[in-house]
């Protein structure tokens, strides 16, 4: 038992030492991130997927990203406008809703790509790359907000793509909700890097290689103290980690954020008459001015 605790202690060092050291590395690298990296022109602008509310209006993160793809539309930085998200509580799809935003905005019909199934940023980029692929594109644009910019690049990397980024103004985030959400963005780098979702799909093992058990893996049989200990010393490993982390995410606020204020600003997205067909008609107060009324049909 004595034996055990102590190999539980020693996982813990060493996972906060090498938790510590891996926060600094992955905080910096999703600060560094959030500048974007837009510097010339790509075949496609891809804008990420963010809530619907339930009375089918864009949360103030999907309406900023629509609105940032929009300008970089207009501004000529790509041909082809291209929303993914899939459909949530409201029951529309987030591209749907983004796509008649961008219409409204003066975005042709024609140029603007559908992906309205993606539920994940990793099946954003998987479904979002086939498209690339049919259509002979090899280079993107990807807006969302800033905090989330480094993952998305990874990942749409990962799959062949060249990328490119381009954040928000996040100016709808309260420091407190861009720090909970760059500790989340932590986390989920964490973890799609362990699942391999980050590993280029070469380097990726085949899937008859990942069910093997560990005794398959080594030539001799692993004995049940064996096992054990490797399972506490890992237990040990992944709470230190854990806690470097998060750790190292309290100590790194950025001063940035204490010159910005506290509360959410509102953005005011009110519902207003029906359309015909059963449509919805939505306009949108924006900081650039109001947006004509957007027709958004609920899937049935």
């Amino acid at each position: 038992m004595q034996r055990t605790t102590r190999i539980v202690w020693n996982g813990v060092a060493v996972g906060t030492l090498t938790g510590v050291a891996l926060g600094v590395v992955l905080y910096r690298a999703v600060r560094r991130g959030e500048r974007g990296t837009l510097h010339e022109p790509a075949d496609a602008i891809v804008v990420l997927g963010a809530q619907v509310r339930r009375d089918g209006t864009p949360s103030a993160a999907l309406h900023g990203r629509a609105e940032r793809a929009i300008a970089l539309y207009h501004a000529g930085y790509a041909p082809w406008f291209v929303p993914t998200g899939g459909i949530g509580d409201a029951g529309i799809a987030e591209a749907a809703v983004v796509e008649a935003l961008a219409v409204a905005r003066g975005v042709p019909i024609e140029a603007i790509v559908l992906e309205p199934c993606a539920t994940r940023t990793v099946e954003s980029a998987e479904r979002v790359t086939k498209i690339a692929r049919e259509r002979g594109w090899h280079s993107l644009i990807v807006v969302s907000d800033p905090f989330h910019l480094q993952r998305s690049a990874w990942l749409f990397a990962a799959r062949g793509m060249a990328v490119q980024t381009a954040g928000t103004d996040d100016c709808y985030f309260s420091p407190r909700s861009r720090r909970f959400y760059r500790l989340r963005e932590l986390a989920g780098i964490v973890i799609q890097g362990l699942n391999g979702e980050l590993l280029p799909h070469r380097m990726q093992q085949p899937e008859q290689e990942k069910h093997m058990t560990i005794e398959e893996a080594y030539a001799e049989p692993i004995t049940k103290t064996e096992k054990k200990r490797d399972r506490a010393f890992s237990l040990g490993i992944l709470c230190g980690i854990a806690a470097g982390i998060v750790a190292t995410v309290a100590l790194n606020r950025s001063a940035q954020d204490d010159t910005l204020m506290d509360e959410e600003p509102v953005v005011e997205l009110q519902p207003a008459m029906s359309g015909g067909n059963g449509a919805q008609a939505y306009p949108f107060s924006t900081k650039t001015g109001p947006m004509p009324a957007v027709h958004v049909e609920p899937a049935s």
